[in-house]
C-alpha cells in the first residue's frame, strides 16, 4: 500500500501495525532486560509526561501489569515554575490492566464505553478491536481514553503523590 505523506506513514500500517509501531518508538526497557521480565514495558502519552501527561506500564515478577500515569506540570495549576521543579509532587495515579481485555472489562464493568469511544470520534468496536489487538498497550490506551472522560480519580481515588525527582527516576526519564 503506497504512503501518503500528507497524512503519515503509520497509514499504511493499520491499527495494530500503528499501535506496535508507537509502542515501538517510545518504549523503555523491554522484558528480558531485568530479571524475571519485571520492570517498564510500554509507555503511554506524551514523550514528555512529566509535563504534558503520560505514563508508563509496569510488569511485576508474576507477570502482572500497572498503569502509571499523571496529568503532567501543564495541567496543574499549582506547578508555579517554568524550570523543572525537582521537589514538586506529581499526582500519579495507578490501574491494573489485569491479564486480558475481557478481564479489564469485567473489572469496569460500569464504564459506558460508547460514551467514551463518541468523546474521542470512534465507535466502541474499534476501541475494543485496537484494545484487544494491541495487548498491554492496547489496554493502556484503553484505560487511557476511559480516564480522559471519567477523570483518572475514577479510576483510582487514592492517587498518589510522588517527587518529580523520584518520579523521573522511577520511570527512567534521566
Amino acid at each position: 500500500m503506497p504512503i501518503d505523506r500528507n497524512n503519515g506513514a503509520l497509514l499504511a500500517l493499520g491499527a495494530a501495525g500503528a499501535l506496535a509501531a508507537i509502542g515501538a518508538a517510545v518504549k523503555g526497557r523491554r522484558r528480558g532486560s531485568r530479571d524475571h521480565g519485571e520492570g517498564i514495558v510500554e509507555r503511554v502519552g506524551d514523550v514528555d509526561p512529566i509535563t504534558y501527561g503520560g505514563g508508563v506500564v509496569f510488569e511485576d515478577e508474576n507477570g502482572n501489569y500497572t498503569l502509571e500515569y499523571t496529568y503532567g506540570a501543564e495541567a496543574d495549576p499549582t506547578y508555579q515554575s517554568d524550570e523543572p521543579d525537582p521537589d514538586f509532587e506529581h499526582v500519579v495515579y495507578r490501574v491494573q490492566l489485569e491479564r486480558s481485555l475481557d478481564e479489564l472489562l469485567r473489572w469496569f464493568d460500569w464504564i459506558d464505553l460508547d460514551g467514551v469511544a463518541d468523546s474521542i470520534g470512534s465507535t466502541k468496536a474499534d476501541m475494543l478491536s485496537k484494545a484487544r489487538s494491541g495487548g498491554v498497550l492496547g489496554r493502556a490506551m484503553l484505560i487511557e481514553d476511559v480516564a480522559g472522560y471519567y477523570g483518572w480519580g475514577e479510576l483510582d481515588d487514592y492517587g498518589i503523590k510522588i517527587r518529580e525527582a523520584e518520579l523521573e527516576k522511577r520511570w527512567e526519564l534521566d
